[in-house]
């Protein structure tokens, strides 16, 4: 475990949240959601945070899906939904070195992911908002199209 994931965990530790090793990373639960915590050996200049998992991707309900996704994408700052394996995954990636402040950028990560997670689960439940599958979003008027 390489320095910056020991100080994750004692982070996580005194947050309370209990965080495991994980093969090279950590896991650990926040709010009933399950997180992970993992720091890329090939470019250890990122820090890594994901829920995983947070919704299977079934034929019925794509356009509903990537609907969402793309909302998150676009929406909510540092993280990104992606389709991994026909589940949602939520994933924050940020630039990490010595002048960031490392308890700030964990609790930044959480947050983030938390509200990521809500605000997909509510675009889904919301029929009006999510178009459906034999509908097919359209661009803003103010979008611009190249």
């Amino acid at each position: 475990m390489d320095e910056v994931t020991k100080e994750v965990r004692k982070i996580l530790k005194k947050e309370g949240l209990m965080p495991e090793k994980c093969g090279k990373g950590l896991k650990f639960k926040f709010q009933m959601l399950n997180y992970g915590y993992n720091r890329d050996q090939d470019d250890d200049q990122f820090v890594t945070f994901i829920i995983p998992g947070i919704f299977d991707v079934k034929k019925e309900q794509i356009v509903e899906a990537f609907y969402a996704i793309n909302t998150i994408n676009v929406s909510i700052k540092y993280v990104k939904a992606v389709v991994y394996d026909a589940e949602v995954w939520l994933i924050f990636e940020h630039f990490y070195d010595e002048s960031v402040n490392l308890k700030d950028l964990v609790m930044t990560a959480i947050a983030a992911l938390y509200s990521a997670y809500h605000k997909f689960a509510s675009l889904l439940e919301d029929e009006e908002e999510c178009p459906q599958s034999d509908e097919y979003p359209t661009l803003p008027p103010d979008a611009v199209a190249c």
